[in-house]
């Protein structure tokens, strides 16, 4: 993002003439961390050429039709929300069998190529143990095939296949023709990453079936040159200078001493006004009262309490907004002290730490209730009656009162399977009902959107019973 967002407001390698290549185009790329979309990134990156594995399946081979007869028979679309029948507890958003993602056909590929090879190594007398043994049957067993396609590997263990090759482009208004994998909207245009050709890693050959097609750095269609022009003829020698006067030597031995002086003096001075920039604005985001204009000053913790808040979240939906929740709340709060996992958990599951937080900040997002470790956080803090703050990621199925009564619902049901009944037991709790535990996740309801002025109204919220 930042090379990208570079390039283009300083103009530095950027526009005709210029073409970027990137081994792995991800639409991330073009987002600031609040996830608001970088328009210099977005222009910066236009006409850039990059890979990305294709999975090559068919809907209609033999072996895919199969797996789709099987998967139909597991996965529901209730199946991502937890609320799936006994019988079929995986998750198809669509709950159609035949629309294969490519890195589901990868990961059963993965598992067939692994399954043949485990057996002929052990058909040729090779311990059940022996990965070296394993490794390279994979390598030199005959061809498997997949969902993908024909499963090969060169010496090195990469899979010899098909890259598409994408070209980022800057529209004026949504493009209907191409295959579109994904785009990034702005205010007045759209930015399209289209497949315009392959490249076989098999064979070596890449094939563009219209490179008039192609867009480089700056929307332009020029294809750019391999290798710059031959420099001109240098100019004719200049007649010798005269010798330097003695006066003319001592001036330039003074600025030879002088300048390097300079030059770091100045160095330093730019240095300490940036970091007075720097601590300006951070001192310009500090929460204050309203009728001192003081900086808030929290209170000392009591009661065993190490931590005031503990932002308790799901790995696989809420890590990214927690992270920016933890910094701008230390920007607002700059003496708080916040848990969060992947900075201060040094063994165990948390709920030690919950019991020495002030206030839990549940992050309700995807899957949180479907998680162990995240309904242990909820139940210790219940059972200790600390002060639960609910925090609502607005892309959430939980947004729905009904869904999320039927979570808590399904998550009751799990307490014994998980162990929970047993910590609530050493703790010296009484299991909670299904009102319970929704009253405390309704009880303090907070919003979490991407816009930075609504980031920090919650974030005031947040912190308020501290102050």
């Amino acid at each position: 993002r930042a090379v990208f967002a570079a390039s283009y407001d300083e103009g530095r390698l950027w526009g005709p003439g210029y073409a970027w290549l990137n081994a792995h185009p991800a639409e991330e790329a073009l987002y600031n961390a609040d996830g608001s979309v970088n328009s210099s990134a977005v222009h910066g990156s236009e006409g850039v050429l990059g890979v990305i594995e294709s999975s090559g399946v068919s809907s209609a081979s033999d072996l895919s039709l199969k797996y789709q007869a099987l998967w139909d028979e597991v996965s529901s679309s209730q199946g991502c929300t937890n609320m799936s029948p006994h019988s079929r507890p995986f998750c198809d958003h669509d709950d159609v069998a035949s629309t294969i993602p490519d890195y589901t056909a990868m990961y059963v590929d993965a598992v067939i190529k692994l399954a043949v090879s485990a057996d002929a190594a052990i058909r040729n007398g090779s311990r059940p143990g022996d990965a070296d043994a394993l490794y390279a049957t994979m390598l030199a067993a005959d061809t498997v095939t997949g969902l993908s396609g024909p499963l090969v590997f060169d010496d090195s263990g990469d899979r010899l296949s098909t890259l598409e090759v994408l070209n980022y482009r800057l529209l004026t208004e949504a493009s209907q023709s191409g295959r579109r994998l994904s785009s990034v909207l702005l205010p007045r245009s759209l930015l399209e990453f289209s497949i315009v050709g392959s490249y076989s890693t098999a064979t070596s050959t890449l094939q563009l079936p219209d490179v008039g097609v192609l867009v480089f750095s700056g929307g332009s269609t020029e294809v750019p040159q391999h290798s710059s022009p031959p420099p001109p003829p240098p100019p004719p020698s200049p007649p010798p200078e005269p010798p330097l006067s003695t006066g003319v030597l001592v001036v330039i031995v003074l600025l030879s001493t002088l300048t390097p002086v300079v030059v770091i003096w100045v160095a330093v001075r730019e240095w300490r006004r940036r970091r007075e920039r720097e601590h300006e604005w951070t001192r310009q985001q500090w929460l204050r009262y309203l009728s001192t204009g003081q900086p808030v000053q929290l209170e000392p913790l009591t009661d065993g309490n190490k931590y005031h808040l503990f932002l308790s979240h799901s790995w696989l939906s809420g890590q990214d907004a927690v992270r920016v929740m933890k910094e701008r709340l230390l920007n607002l709060l700059p003496d708080t002290t916040i848990f969060l996992d992947v900075d201060d958990l040094a063994s165990g599951r948390g709920a030690a730490e919950v019991a020495m937080s002030k206030i839990l900040v549940v992050f309700l997002s995807d899957g949180y209730l479907t998680r162990p470790n995240t309904v242990r956080e909820l139940l210790r803090a219940m059972s200790l009656q600390k002060i639960v703050i609910t925090v609502y990621d607005e892309r959430s199925v939980y947004m729905d009162k009904g869904v999320l009564r039927a979570a808590i619902e399904a998550a009751c049901l799990n307490l014994s399977r998980w162990g929970l009944d047993g910590d609530l037991a050493t703790w010296g709790a009484e299991v909670p009902t299904t009102a319970d535990i929704f009253a405390a996740l309704t009880a303090r309801p907070l919003l979490w959107t991407r816009v930075p002025a609504f980031m920090n109204v919650t974030l005031h919220a947040c912190v308020t019973p501290l102050v």
